[in-house]
């Protein structure tokens, strides 16, 4: 999966190199602290060919610092123009970095961009929400049928369900399986808040990112993401959904419903 998505960067970023002259450095953080897994991900990055277009870096992080901190690993490091946060779950299509950084060259006033989902099925959705409620993400943690049909409304409400085939500045919350973003403004919001080990810590930076500008739904930026359900998960996962969620509306503000 990894390698798939790799391979997907490359040659989103050979297509932006050749009409942008803008060239990618990806960082690829292992946060297992397993040697024998870094060593397989050190292999697979040697047999990667990598051009003035495209650049890889492997990092090793000493211990499993969750997913914002294993992402501010980066933060010292970074010189670039954009930021692209990207989950190794994540396949990009054709052209869409091209795209991406186009769009907000265009747009001064947004602080941040979101893709459109597109499945094997051709089916097409999308990772922005709005501000949850307890309710709410009882609901979908649940993920019953007959509780789904019964509040349908509310899950299409908190989902965005009425967004369209155009692109949207109104969007309030936008998943961390794709965030980009100017890299300064990544840098002065210090990263993620790496309290956050799992879970709600992309909500979070939506939030302090829209301080300096709007969310953006662009659906012309395309990817696939094999994602997955939290309810579905262990009990590891299920720990850590809970304690961010605490974490989220205790810094945030609560909504019940």
């Amino acid at each position: 999966m990894i390698k798939e998505l790799i391979i997907s960067l490359r040659e989103s970023s050979n297509q932006l190199y050749a009409r942008a002259g803008t060239s990618v450095h990806l960082y690829l953080v292992d946060n297992s602290t397993d040697e024998k897994y870094f060593s397989r991900l050190k292999v697979m990055c040697e047999g990667i060919d990598c051009s003035e277009a495209f650049r890889l870096e492997l990092l090793c992080s000493s211990n499993n610092l969750g997913y914002g901190g294993g992402n501010n690993l980066v933060l010292d490091q970074l010189d670039s123009s954009y930021h692209l946060v990207i989950n190794p779950d994540v396949i990009v299509g054709s052209g869409a970095l091209y795209k991406a950084v186009t769009y907000l060259e265009c747009n001064d006033d947004v602080a941040m961009l979101s893709p459109m989902v597109v499945e094997e099925n051709g089916r097409r959705s999308h990772v922005v929400k709005v501000y949850p409620d307890c309710f709410t993400l009882m609901l979908r943690y649940l993920g019953r049928p007959t509780l789904n049909r019964w509040f349908s409304h509310r899950l299409g409400r908190y989902q965005c369900d009425q967004l369209s085939d155009q692109a949207d500045k109104n969007t309030e919350l936008a998943g961390g399986c794709f965030q980009l973003m100017r890299t300064d403004l990544f840098k002065r919001l210090g990263g993620f808040d790496d309290r956050f080990f799992m879970y709600f810590e992309d909500y979070d930076l939506s939030i302090r990112a829209r301080v300096f500008g709007s969310i953006s739904y662009v659906p012309a930026v395309q990817i696939s993401h094999a994602g997955g359900d939290v309810g579905r998960k262990t009990f590891a996962h299920h720990r850590f959904f809970v304690a961010s969620a605490l974490r989220f509306f205790n810094k945030h503000g609560w909504r019940f419903w």
